[in-house]
């Protein structure tokens, strides 16, 4: 049976382990057209950070896709010339998504063909974008699902964000009481993308994946519409 083959990216301080776990809710509901394998980012944070991050104890060893502080830590407020460890990700997840095996599911092979992110995962993913727009990168896929996105702030990224992504679909999902990443910050993003490849579900909840139970049919169309454009004339 023919599957979408979807790379997700945790948010900063968590990891693969842990995003699979928050994403359990997520992946049950959409089972019947996607497959969802899981990368941790390559760098360690120096310390826990500020209120700018959402903290879970039990996430196991924190990850970052870069920083934007000197000391090793990001907030996706920070205003800064600092990328470090970004140029280290972007060929980490390049060299991850060229092997074309499905570490979660063997016996599927790549290419990816859609994200799905959260966070500082989702700021990685619309930068993986861009670069692949421009032809920096080579790493094919046709869609993304961002939770909790934001544009990031760092000098180092500002010509990658004013890239169109034309020919990427992606629905954007943000909470109205996200106290990490503000809502309106994440609706940034939006503007990237063609209005007739996007779609926005804004949610009651805060910084997280939410259950999505009462966008269930929304979030199920998506995908089914990545599947049939995938995969023309199959069936999940």
């Amino acid at each position: 049976m023919e599957k979408l083959k979807i790379l997700c990216l945790h948010g900063y301080r968590q990891n693969a382990d842990f995003f699979r776990e928050k994403t359990g809710g997520l992946r049950k509901l959409l089972k019947k057209y996607a497959v969802f394998d899981f990368v941790s980012a390559p760098h360690i944070p120096a310390a826990i950070d500020d209120a700018n991050t959402s903290v879970d104890d039990n996430r196991g060893e924190a990850r970052g896709w870069w920083f934007s502080k000197p000391d090793n830590q990001f907030s996706s407020k920070d205003v800064t010339d600092i990328d470090t460890g970004f140029e280290e990700s972007v060929e980490k997840i390049v060299k991850f998504a060229a092997e074309e095996v499905i570490s979660y599911f063997p016996g599927f092979t790549g290419p990816y063909d859609g994200l799905l992110a959260f966070s500082q995962g989702a700021a990685f993913a619309v930068l993986l974008a861009a670069l692949r727009a421009r032809k920096e990168i080579n790493m094919e896929f046709r869609f993304m699902i961002l939770f909790s996105g934001f544009p990031s702030l760092s000098t180092k990224h500002s010509e990658l964000m004013e890239t169109h992504l034309g020919d990427i679909y992606c629905l954007h999902v943000f909470g109205e009481n996200d106290k990490v990443v503000d809502f309106q910050v994440s609706e940034k993003l939006v503007g990237m993308f063609d209005c007739d490849k996007c779609e926005v579900i804004v949610h009651k909840g805060g910084h997280l994946v939410p259950a999505l139970s009462a966008h269930k049919q929304a979030v199920t169309n998506f995908i089914q519409k990545m599947f049939e454009l995938t995969f023309p004339g199959s069936s999940a």
